[in-house]
């Protein structure tokens, strides 16, 4: 080889190595920003599943004791305390420490005093409650079937867009680097797909009436059941709202007419199946029909533990029934057979098909004609709900609130709950995220 061709051959040894040079320096970037993705998300995850609840600065040793969740039972009873107080105070417009439970609060509960101890000076005698606890926030959730399968996030700003990722990268065959480097094809390139979520809060709120003139002795015995009554009432809010929720002019019910509506407050999982995934159900049920369903949601089917069953009472005692005794096993799995230590155990599920956890709903309505809406005419048919729980999220902007007015030419007072959320499809509407089986004998 004379000095020129050794000379051309240096240059494309050198050509080609700045080539690999090059799609090293890409790939390594492009794994840096996955991981930077990957890293956001897990972040956004985490912060879901821990300190959402929280819906105040922390600025306070008391605050940490209640406005964080927690498990220990002298906790939860210290928080249940601090709503009563609160609720008191409100309704007889008094600052919490002139009341008779202040004292008992303040006084009642040592890690409580300690926490007023470890404050600046002058500055624990100041503290009282003035937000409603986590443990109330958690109940909330708890006590909603719905609740209880998806993920939340708290909202920074309203509206809020949430980027998340659409698609994700494709990988390539790489050919080998056997010619000259204007004739080597390049690695094929893809980024992932993003796509933007909305989450633009509504208020859903409860309103309690006292006829009656307020003092602190009326007031102090029924404080519990006024706390139970308020989260049961925003719970129910929420579910019937994410089931049977519709923002169309006219709701797909014809009993659903007036304005107000909770279940005009976003597209719940009925608004949301699309037409592929309805599945007539002929007024029966059986195992292969169940599995039609589940089959609609092509891949948003595939993982048992991605999917929840949501139904009626009527759907549940005939997803019960698919048990026979001369059946070779069963084809129902209820928590006697396979125990609190199963993958994925959501608290208050009923029985598995297919590993996929039952829940049931009252606001699963059993009150639908033969094409699953409410006509008021046909009124004996329900519906069996499949969800993706991934694909859905809440995002809360602003929890429990308290507020008290009174109304003098009637000489009531009035005492009102509210909460600021929205529920959201993370994938597009277009895709099953939800099965319906519908034309259900009820």
């Amino acid at each position: 080889m004379d000095t020129k061709e050794e000379t051309l051959s240096g240059e494309i040894q050198k050509e080609i190595a700045n080539l690999v040079d090059k799609a090293w320096t890409e790939r390594k970037e492009e794994e840096e920003k996955l991981r930077i993705e990957k890293e956001e998300a897990e972040r956004l995850r985490v912060e879901r599943k821990t300190d959402y609840s929280v819906a105040k600065t922390l600025s306070h040793p008391c605050d940490e004791l209640i406005y964080k969740s927690s498990k220990k039972s002298d906790m939860i009873e210290l928080q249940q305390k601090s709503d009563e107080i609160l609720i008191l105070s409100t309704l007889l417009k008094r600052d919490p420490r002139e009341t008779k439970l202040w004292k008992d609060f303040k006084g009642g509960h040592s890690e409580l005093e300690k926490a007023m101890a470890r404050s600046v000076s002058g500055a624990g005698a100041e503290w009282i409650p003035t937000a409603f606890s986590a443990d109330l926030i958690d109940r909330v959730r708890m006590a909603s079937i719905v609740a209880k399968i998806h993920d939340r996030i708290t909202m920074p700003s309203n509206p809020y867009t949430l980027p998340i990722v659409g698609s994700d990268s494709v990988a390539y065959r790489v050919p080998e680097a056997t010619d000259v480097p204007e004739n080597v094809p390049k690695i094929k390139a893809s980024r992932p797909g993003t796509r933007k979520v909305t989450f633009s809060a509504t208020t859903l709120g409860v309103r309690v009436i006292f006829s009656e003139e307020l003092n602190e002795d009326i007031i102090i015995p029924i404080l519990p059941f006024l706390r139970q009554n308020i989260i049961l009432a925003l719970a129910a809010g929420q579910e019937t709202t994410v089931i049977n929720g519709d923002i169309s002019a006219t709701h797909m019910d014809n009993d659903v007419t007036d304005a107000l509506d909770a279940r005009k407050s976003w597209n719940g999982y009925r608004k949301t199946a699309i037409p592929g995934a309805k599945i007539d159900l002929g007024g029966t049920l059986s195992l292969e029909k169940l599995r039609s369903i589940k089959k609609a949601l092509r891949k948003y089917g595939i993982y048992p533990s991605e999917l929840c069953w949501i139904v009626g009472t009527s759907g549940l005692d005939q997803i019960l029934g698919l048990n026979s005794s001369t059946a070779p096993r069963d084809l129902v799995l209820t928590p006697d057979k396979y125990g609190p230590n199963i993958t994925n155990l959501i608290e208050g599920e009923q029985c598995r098909v297919d590993n996929i956890p039952v829940m049931v709903s009252e606001h699963v309505r059993e009150d639908l004609n033969a094409s699953g809406v409410r006509d008021g005419v046909t009124v004996n048919k329900t519906i069996i709900i499949l969800v993706h729980r991934r694909s859905f999220m809440f995002g809360d902007r602003r929890l429990v609130t308290i507020k008290t007015a009174e109304n003098i030419e009637t000489d009531q007072t009035l005492l009102v709950v509210t909460q600021r959320l929205d529920f959201q499809a993370l994938q597009p509407t277009t895709d099953p995220l939800v099965g319906i089986g519908y034309n259900l004998n009820s």
